[in-house]
């Protein structure tokens, strides 16, 4: 005995987006790895002067005084 033959239409996959969206290719990830180690390497390696922590200091005091400032206006 021979069952009948499957008349079921093709099987379609279902998109999860409605946009198709491209796959970042291999060699992306490898140029991003490769610039985060760069700069990561030069992050290490460079040693900020004297004037620049003074000047990077000023700059925090003063943005901290500003915002400061401005929630104590209203009290």
């Amino acid at each position: 005995m021979q069952s009948p033959p499957r008349s079921d239409p093709s099987y379609v996959p279902i998109r999860s987006s409605s946009w198709p969206v491209r796959r970042t290719p291999k060699w992306a990830f490898l140029v991003a790895l490769v610039l985060l180690a760069f700069a990561i390497v030069v992050g290490l390696a460079h040693k900020p002067s004297t004037a620049e922590r003074a000047s990077d200091m000023r700059g925090f005091l003063q943005e901290i005084n500003t915002d400061i400032g401005s929630c104590a206006a209203g009290v």
